[in-house]
């Protein structure tokens, strides 16, 4: 529980860890929430540098939590920044942090913070970053990449599938119109040193849809291994020497 630097630069609460059980919002959708910590900034930081021209797009976090990728996401030009959380007390936490970055940096995209079922809330129109750190279950996986495939049918619209710890990676890649377009394991800034499970934390972003793919940047084809069943992943290349 201690406060991470992000927290400390920014004046907010998204710190802390808080497990499955404290996060109960009396629906079906319980059953496949995994616990709240939240993102690495140097992790997010990185992969939002590859999406392409931020102020066409919306940034969606499903199961935003506290609300931190989403103030992350205010460091860029997004011409939306949208969170969708079903836990009461996270969405209001979220709302709170939200208003405290807006007073500070009125410039910058206002963050919006619904609550709801991430499978289910309708999708903003337009390109989008749709962002997951590890927030469900492969049932709740599953049900969020069938809703994105839909979304791109009988459109011209791109979709990029941010995905920080994809644990669940392998559901995404056995979905023949996602293309991997970018993959790495990205240290742990030094000032957040002790404040993650591990001194590194992995993306992959997906694109689907859209006129033209972007190119694959390097690490994008390596192998989603699982360092810990549920909870931990990580890009390595097994042809490698030791």
């Amino acid at each position: 529980m201690r406060r991470h630097p992000f927290d400390i630069a920014y004046n907010t609460t998204t710190s802390g860890f808080l497990p499955p059980w404290l996060l109960r919002s009396g629906t079906t959708t319980d059953a496949h929430t995994t616990a709240y910590a939240g993102c690495q900034p140097s992790c997010l930081r990185r992969a939002l540098m590859v999406i392409p021209q931020p102020e066409d797009c919306t940034f969606v976090d499903f199961g935003c939590g506290k609300g931190r990728a989403l103030i992350v996401a205010t460091e860029f030009a997004f011409r939306r920044i949208l969170g969708i959380e079903l836990a009461p007390g996270l969405v209001t936490a979220a709302r709170h942090n939200a208003q405290i970055v807006e007073k500070q940096y009125p410039q910058r995209t206002k963050i919006e913070v619904v609550q709801g079922d991430a499978t289910a809330v309708p999708f903003p129109e337009g390109k989008l970053a749709i962002f997951l750190y590890h927030s469900f279950g492969p049932e709740l996986v599953a049900r969020m990449l069938s809703r994105i495939s839909e979304a791109v049918v009988g459109g011209e619209r791109t979709i990029f599938l941010i995905y920080e710890n994809p644990v669940y990676g392998a559901l995404v890649d056995a979905i023949q119109n996602f293309t991997r377009v970018h993959g790495e394991n990205v240290p742990c800034a030094a000032d957040e040193a002790g404040f993650a499970p591990d001194d590194t934390d992995t993306v992959v972003i997906w694109q689907i849809g859209g006129t033209s793919a972007l190119p694959q940047r390097i690490g994008a084809t390596l192998p989603i291994v699982i360092a810990t069943p549920g909870w931990k992943a990580e890009l390595r290349d097994e042809t490698a020497k030791p």
